[in-house]
């Protein structure tokens, strides 16, 4: 008691955390606050005591993945217990997990439960993921309220550089109890940004919440790449040519220095991800560069190298995503639905047979495979399904059936050495005179596994006179498609890979032949595109195989050495090792110019086996307002894609048909198209409209992909385009 005022002052602050969930029986919730509270109270005389509380403050969400946890091969105690440790999500949702275990004598279990993530009060924040410079979002936030008392909260959109508010970022918002209200934040996309962040906030006195999306905004353009690679010796220069009219503030270029050979091949772990993969041999080629780096690691000896756990995984996953396109007869399907391929059946057989030595494979499904492809051939080899039989088919599937044929067992293995001969004389006979390099590097491969060195010389000196050069390199030429249908500059890389790897394994250590392959390799290492592939999976891996086997002869000193990078006159010196197993980047944005560019790295010491690329990422204007019919011509086939939007003027719940025209000018260009079809911001698609095109259009349109910005499209066009 007393006539005085009294102060206290209570701060409570509990940082941020991190926490790592253990889950056993019942989901564990997590909640971390910050608040303070400064408390007057009245005066027994009368006094008025203003009180003041701060709202609460919630913790950030921000991780939102759609996999909470996986793992291929969990090994548990001798009594089948164990315990896994991860980091639950911020998501409001349900977590179903399934646990598959088996036993060493086969018994198998299956088990599923669930995992609730859930508060009682909570904000739902979903912004489109991929904008462009310019749009206008009304965008709506949810505040959703699960407990029992009605809350008036702030709800406010954190400012970002790269988008501009229209309306003040505040809001007050009243909930009642078990109820949800929405707060609607204009904003304009303004700048160009990848991975931008945008923060949503609402709170009251007692709880809140908080949430973090990531968006992307490129310029309202076309989305164009140069790029231009060489190899580093002496003063050679590089020219990269940038359009004039290119949108300002659009242009990304890096320069990429691979010290050794190893480099691309790391560097095609990840970028091959980046390429589409919705089909069988995509899910093969996509995963197989991680088969390669391992082996590499294990054929020098290194027990831990730095991307092995990485690509361990990745391995992992391809082998189970492959699963869905295995058919009941032991072959693999395109699509995991229909017959079985060929040329598809046996590039997962020589999948299967590499990642064999780093992941548990069942060996019945490669013997299974092997099984089909043996009773797929008639009476000399196999014929492809489309085009015409040029033999390149026969020669790929007997390559692979040869390699694999040691690690057989009878009688299995009696059948595979029947048909590996039978396939081989039939290829080997002069009245067939192959021709193309493609195949005869093939039967190249095929007779020096089956032990017929001389004859698998005799193949090297015809495909040796085959050689062009260019740019200092050799390449050779395509003469007809691929067994994956791969056709143009794409089946000429195809082409050079395999005479580069024929030539490594067949050719005797001679000084003419080494300078042949090298000459093949540095023309591969010119080709790489702008994603750090070689344009499609099935060169990639070729590609890679041939590097691989170079890696020896390429091998450079051990040594660091000082390179100058000269841009434009700009000079930027760049320290690189012979030892680094990735490639070294370099921003140069800002001295790359419209028009011609002249590029230089000298210095390069130790680096025998460095290259350069230049990759320049830039938008260029529209041609038009709306969309467009777009043709690609080159120099032996064309490709043409129209788009068509019943309306482009629409509102919020208005329905826009899209009608699309995809052709395959000429005759010679069999095999699949890869359209992508692009969405505005905010679109929902209606996937029963794709599925019943799907249904409905017999062997046309095989599989659709829905990303956030675009719909990609699976074709097989027929003569006359596809609708």
């Amino acid at each position: 008691h007393s006539t005085s005022i009294t102060a206290v002052n209570v701060v409570l602050n509990v940082g941020a955390a991190t926490e790592t969930v253990e889950v056993a029986a019942e989901a564990v919730g997590v909640e971390t606050t910050s608040a303070s509270v400064s408390l007057m109270n009245k005066a027994a005389g009368g006094t008025k005591v203003q009180v003041h509380e701060e709202t609460f403050t919630p913790r950030l969400r921000d991780y939102f993945p759609e996999t909470l946890y996986w793992s291929p091969s969990v090994i548990t105690d001798p009594n089948g217990r164990t315990h896994l440790k991860f980091k639950l999500a911020d998501n409001i949702t349900t977590w179903k997990m399934t646990v598959l275990a088996s036993t060493k004598n086969g018994e198998i279990g299956v088990t599923d439960s669930e995992i609730p993530a859930f508060q009682p009060f909570f904000l739902e924040h979903d912004p489109p993921k991929v904008l462009t410079i310019g749009d206008l979002i009304d965008l709506p936030v949810v505040v959703r309220n699960y407990t029992a008392q009605a809350q008036q909260l702030n709800v406010e959109m954190k400012p970002a550089a790269w988008f501009d508010l229209e309306h003040p970022g505040k809001q007050s918002v009243l909930v009642s109890g078990g109820e949800s209200a929405t707060a609607v934040f204009p904003f304009r996309a303004t700048a160009m940004v990848k991975s931008g962040k945008q923060q949503v906030y609402a709170a009251s006195r007692s709880l809140g919440d908080a949430i973090e999306k990531t968006l992307t905004v490129h310029p309202d353009g076309m989305e164009q790449h140069s790029t231009v690679s060489g190899i580093i010796r002496g003063s050679d220069n590089l020219s990269l040519r940038i359009p004039p009219d290119f949108v300002s503030g659009s242009l990304q270029a890096k320069l990429k220095i691979y010290p050794n050979l190893l480099a691309h091949v790391t560097e095609s772990i990840e970028a091959g991800l980046e390429r589409p993969y919705g089909c069988g041999e995509q899910t093969i080629s996509s995963t197989y560069p991680s088969v390669l780096l391992l082996r590499y690691y294990k054929a020098s000896g290194i027990s831990n190298g730095p991307l092995q756990s990485r690509a361990n995984r990745y391995l992992n996953l391809g082998y189970h995503r492959l699963m869905n396109y295995r058919e009941s007869v032991g072959g693999f399907s395109y699509w995991g639905h229909g017959s079985p391929d060929v040329a598809l059946t046996a590039y997962a057989v020589r999948f299967l047979s590499d990642a064999s030595g780093f992941i548990e494979v069942d060996p019945e499904i490669i013997q299974d495979a092997e099984k089909w492809l043996v009773g797929q051939q008639n009476k000399d080899g196999w014929q492809p399904r489309y085009g015409e039989d040029d033999h390149s088919l026969t020669a790929y599937v007997t390559v692979t059936l040869a390699e694999s044929q040691k690690q057989l067992s009878e009688p299995l293995k009696k059948s595979v050495h029947d048909v590996v001969t039978r396939a081989l004389a039939y290829l080997a006979d002069p009245h067939r005179r192959l021709s193309d390099p493609y195949g005869l590097a093939e039967l190249a491969i095929a007779l020096n596994l089956n032990g017929e060195e001389q004859q698998a010389s005799a193949i090297v000196i015809t495909l040796s006179k085959l050689a062009t050069p260019e740019h200092g390199g050799m390449y050779w030429a395509l003469e007809r498609n691929t067994p994956f249908y791969g056709w143009g500059n794409t089946g000429r890389i195809e082409s050079t890979a395999m005479a580069v790897l024929a030539l490594s394994l067949v050719t005797p250590a001679t000084v003419e032949g080494r300078q042949l392959i090298d000459a093949g390799t540095l023309w591969l290492l010119q080709q790489k595109d702008h994603y750090g592939v070689w344009y499609s999976g099935q060169a990639t891996v070729n590609v890679l195989e041939a590097l691989l086997k170079g890696v020896d002869s390429f091998k450079p000193a051990d040594r660091d050495a000082t390179l100058n990078v000269t841009v434009n006159g700009h000079v930027k010196p760049l320290q690189v090792s012979s030892r680094a197993d990735a490639p070294v980047l370099l921003d140069i944005s800002h001295f790359i110019q419209p028009g011609e560019n002249t590029i230089s790295v000298q210095g390069s010491g130790g680096l025998t086996a460095a290259s350069v690329q230049v990759v320049a990422d830039y938008y260029v204007p529209w041609a038009g307002t709306t969309a467009a019919e777009s043709t690609r011509l080159g120099k032996v086939e064309a490709l043409s894609l129209a788009v068509h939007f019943d309306k482009t003027d629409v509102r919020a719940g208005d329905l826009v048909r899209c009608a699309v025209d995809a052709e395959r000018i000429g005759s010679r260009g069999w095999g699949m198209m890869i359209a992508e079809i692009g969405l505005p911001p905010g679109a929902d698609v209606d996937r029963r409209v794709l599925d019943d095109v799907i249904s409905n259009s017999g062997w046309e349109i095989s599989h659709y992909d829905l990303l956030p910005d675009k719909l990609v499209l699976y074709l097989w066009p027929r003569a006359g385009g596809t609708k």
